[in-house]
């Protein structure tokens, strides 16, 4: 029974798991996107977004984030509201996946925005 138990020890990653970046053009805006686990143990999936204008003269974007599961269904969606975006800004914002706790049960992210 000891070398059951010593056997099953050993380093677990549940959780850990970094999304990766997924990139897309839309409207004269480029987008990055990517999720990973916050810093406390098993607190939540942040989002993470860097957004460049650029070429557009859209002075708002309404960005959606979707968070696929292996199933390809949505489990959760985030969303970022970015205002007068100067030309070749750099715009970074973090929000969060309320609806799942673990950045484990995504497989892929969906990037709209208009």
């Amino acid at each position: 029974i000891l070398l059951i138990t010593v056997s099953n020890c050993g380093p677990i990653n549940i959780g850990n798991k970094k999304i990766n970046i997924k990139k897309k053009e839309i409207g004269g805006y480029y987008i990055e996107v990517y999720a990973k686990r916050g810093k406390k143990y098993g607190s939540n999936c942040n989002v993470y977004l860097t957004i460049i204008n650029k070429n557009s003269n859209i002075n708002e974007l309404y960005v959606e984030i979707q968070a696929i599961d292996k199933d390809k269904k949505m489990i959760s969606v985030t969303n970022f509201l970015i205002k007068q975006a100067k030309k070749n800004e750099i715009i970074n914002k973090i929000n969060t996946f309320s609806e799942i706790n673990s950045c484990g049960k995504i497989e892929d992210l969906n990037i709209f925005a208009g």
